[in-house]
């Protein structure tokens, strides 16, 4: 038996079941695939198995709405698909669907009231997302980053025009 599994509606390849287990024949297994095999073993997803794919947005979450307008519109006028949020809690509750993310979630904690319990679940989600985490200088001798999994932390104050061309070849990269 084989399921047909589909990313962004397009069919990519065959998995093949034997005795329960999932072999891809075409694409190399990711850790996109492995959560959709699991969740298709653990009767979560729907009778076709679909894989998580990368949507084709940037996620920015930060309170400062500033920054985040500024970086948006930098952003779009790139032809980079943003979605901005206040808060990274925010921005992560609006990923309920796993088979689409996005391709990267930049996490401004800039004005934070409690950046280090945004940092520790952000650092939860660094397996299936990349994110980029912004900090103040003030932050840097506070607390350790190493091995938690973010992808960069950056320190303000940016070069906007720099941090935009660093987003758009991140993107690109994908």
């Amino acid at each position: 038996m084989a399921q047909q599994f589909r990313a962004g509606g397009a069919s990519r390849g065959k998995l093949s079941a034997h005795k329960g287990r999932f072999t891809e024949k075409v694409e190399p297994l990711s850790v996109y695939m492995l959560w959709a095999s699991f969740r298709n073993m653990a009767g979560l997803a729907g009778p076709e198995l679909e894989i998580i794919c990368l949507m084709n947005c940037v996620i920015l979450a930060g309170r400062d709405w500033r920054f985040r307008a500024l970086l948006r519109a930098q952003l779009l006028e790139e032809k980079i698909d943003v979605e901005a949020y206040e808060m990274p809690r925010e921005a992560l509750n609006h990923l309920t669907d796993l088979k689409s993310l996005p391709r990267l979630l930049v996490a401004d904690l800039f004005g934070s009231p409690s950046p280090k319990a945004e940092l520790k679940l952000l650092s939860k989600w660094t397996a299936l997302i990349p994110i980029w985490i912004i900090l103040t200088h003030i932050f840097r001798t506070e607390e350790s980053l190493e091995n938690q999994g973010f992808e960069r932390v950056l320190y303000r104050p940016l070069d906007v025009a720099q941090f935009v061309k660093d987003i758009k070849k991140r993107c690109e990269s994908l």
